[in-house]
């Protein structure tokens, strides 16, 4: 036991290796740069994975807005025509109720973000 841990094991066991050890260590510096450009190359993907997600969490909410505003456009135009059934006989008798909500329905409806 002592013959492998100690000085002398140690010393035989540089010896066993050391062709091996001087003929990887000529690769050494190709394998530090290549490691080099793995973590740049990775810091790069990460960072445009980012802008990825900005630009679809950006577009996600525009969605949401536009989806919202189009309820909204329908629920006033449906308002609007269910008031206006109510009892007028003609266009220009309609409720001023009516009229506001059939206007804010066709404005939403048109002017979509």
């Amino acid at each position: 036991m002592k013959e492998r841990s100690g000085p002398p094991g140690l010393i035989k066991a540089v010896r066993e290796q050391a062709p091996d050890l001087l003929e990887q260590s000529s690769e050494l510096p190709v394998l530090i740069m290549d490691a080099i450009q793995q973590v740049k190359h990775i810091k790069d993907f990460s960072e445009q994975q980012r802008s990825t997600l900005d630009m679809l969490a950006r577009e996600l909410r525009k969605e949401r807005t536009t989806s919202r505003q189009t309820w909204l456009g329908l629920a006033a135009l449906i308002l609007a025509i269910v008031i206006a059934a109510e009892g007028a006989q003609w266009f220009l008798d309609l409720p001023v109720s009516s009229w506001l909500l059939g206007i804010t329905g066709i404005y939403l409806l048109a002017h979509k973000r």
